[in-house]
This record gives structure tokens, C-alpha cells and sequence, in this order.
């Protein structure tokens, strides 16, 4: 009979094998988990700063209706006659002749929309011919 040789204990392997496909799925696994942190933090800063961008286009709307507030009240008639008078200055009309009128056809070379205004009136009126 053959003598039975006696293998070394610590050569078999008792513990827990990792093969090498488990390894990248634990891998790829990792990675995909840090991704996603990091995705996750990226999308709170850009959130953060879309709130505090909205909150100063808000303030700004709000400086803007203000500033338009008071310019509207600035430029009523009531308010100019008040600033005149204050400042010692008169204003009237121009005379007739300090008036400068453009020919329609003259007008139509720089406004379009003299033209686009004409054109509607012309073709919602036909029976009122252009000057």
C-alpha cells in the first residue's frame, strides 16, 4: 500500500476566497456609490446657488418696479410744472416755425415701424388713403 503523504494545513485554503470577478463587482460597485455622492453634493451646491440666484433677480425685480414707480411719478405733468417752477425755469410749445416736419416718404426711410403702422391702417381701412 502507498504511504499517504500529509498535505500542509496551512496551504488549504479555509477562509473565504475572493475571486478576481467578484473584486470588480466590488469595485465597480464602490465606484458607482462614490459617484453617486458626488452627484449628490454637486446637485445640492448648484441647487443652492439657483436659490440665491432667484432670491436676487427677486430683489432686483422689486428694485426695478420701485425705480419705475418713481420715475413715472417724476415725469406726470403736475410733477415737471413743479420741478420748473422750482428750478425758475418757463417751457411753452415751440412757435410754428421752430417746428421741423418730415415728409412721409423721408420717415419710411428711418422708422419701420411708420411703415408697419400704415400698412395695418391701410389694410384695415381702405378708405383711408396714406398722406
Amino acid at each position: 500500500m502507498a504511504r499517504r503523504t500529509r498535505k500542509n494545513r496551512k496551504k488549504r485554503g479555509n477562509g473565504v476566497k475572493l475571486h478576481a470577478p467578484m473584486i470588480a463587482v466590488l469595485a465597480l460597485a464602490a465606484t458607482v456609490f462614490i459617484s453617486y455622492l458626488w452627484l449628490c453634493g454637486r446637485c445640492q451646491d448648484i441647487g443652492t446657488l439657483i436659490r440665491k440666484m432667484e432670491a436676487e433677480y427677486e430683489s432686483s425685480q422689486r428694485r426695478v418696479k420701485a425705480e419705475e414707480f418713481k420715475w413715472s411719478r417724476m415725469k406726470s405733468p403736475r410733477n415737471i410744472h413743479i420741478y420748473l417752477s422750482r428750478h425758475n425755469l418757463e417751457m411753452s410749445w415751440p412757435d410754428e416755425d421752430h417746428i421741423v416736419r418730415i415728409p412721409i416718404d423721408e420717415r419710411r426711410a428711418f422708422d419701420s415701424d411708420v411703415i408697419t403702422a400704415e400698412f395695418d391702417l391701410a389694410r384695415t381701412h381702405p378708405e383711408h388713403p396714406n398722406e
